[in-house]
């Protein structure tokens, strides 16, 4: 039986020769496009009645989402908006998804089971991370990958960023979406930090991360009663939590003295973080 608080390996590493399955003109488990694509319209139209509103168009180029993000406040930093602008978002939406992809919207994942934030929620996280070069940061259910590659981006060559899913569906579609990150941006591997994927339980505590992290962001949405696990995971100096809890998406702060601060940024509606109990994934 394994140990559920045996030390684990180090991840699944970037390798652009390995065998990956989420290629993006390929459904994901074999599910057939017709099918996806009824989903996909199934979504929306359940999107629109549960909001009474047509759903927001899509802009043309990923310049122009980001530009409207800026032009209503939603963003107001200069790096996240580089950030933004470095890790184009269709890139990790997979196919047919894309046609989405440059909507201010969030994204039903249905085949891999998880939802990609809309974009101005991502900026707003980011921002309250407020995250500055040399850091070391977590993106627990890193999903398709997008906020671990904002977070290398923004934290520079000098830090050190981990994407933690307990899904291997997920793990490889980040990979798959870092690679091709990396293709495109020939510069992103040089101004970004050090990624590393793990499929691991985040609250099956490996000892290599409690107490290592500047910044937490968590994925997916967070029973309260787990928090107090993210919090051991921030360093000495404490650090920053961005959390959806209890339909809020909350900024968590823990000082140097151990006290904490939360403060409420967003109203959100997050599909639930994966919580399973037992040994270790990895």
């Amino acid at each position: 039986m394994a140990n559920p608080n045996a030390e684990q390996d180090e991840g699944i590493p970037l390798d652009p020769d390995s065998d990956n399955d989420d290629d993006p003109g390929v459904p994901l488990q074999g599910q057939p496009r017709r099918e996806r694509l009824e989903r996909i319209a199934l979504f929306d139209f359940l999107r629109l009645l549960a909001g009474n509103r047509e759903p927001q168009p899509g802009f043309t180029t990923m310049e122009e989402l980001v530009n409207h993000l800026k032009s209503n406040d939603t963003i107001t930093s200069d790096a996240v908006s580089r950030a933004m602008l470095a890790c184009p978002r269709d890139l990790f939406v997979p196919y047919p998804h894309r046609v989405e992809a440059l909507a201010d919207r969030p994204i039903r994942v249905e085949a891999a089971g998880f939802n990609i934030s809309a974009p101005h929620v991502q900026a707003v996280s980011l921002q309250a991370l407020a995250l500055e070069q040399g850091q070391r940061v977590l993106d627990v259910g890193c999903g398709c990958g997008i906020i671990t590659a904002y977070a290398a981006y923004l934290t520079g060559s000098s830090g050190e960023v981990v994407g933690i899913d307990i899904r291997d569906d997920a793990i490889k579609l980040s990979s798959h979406n870092l690679l091709a990150l990396k293709a495109r941006n020939i510069e992103f591997p040089e101004v970004a930090a050090p990624i590393r994927l793990e499929r691991h339980n985040v609250f099956i505590p490996l000892k290599r991360h409690l107490g290592r992290y500047d910044a937490v962001h968590v994925g997916g949405a967070l029973p309260g009663s787990r928090l107090g696990a993210l919090l051991d995971l921030l360093g000495p100096k404490g650090g920053r939590i961005v959390a959806p809890i209890s339909n809020e998406l909350r900024l968590v702060t823990k000082s140097p003295d151990g006290s904490v601060r939360q403060r409420v940024l967003s109203q959100v509606s997050f599909s639930k973080l994966e919580v399973r109990l037992g040994p270790s994934c990895r």
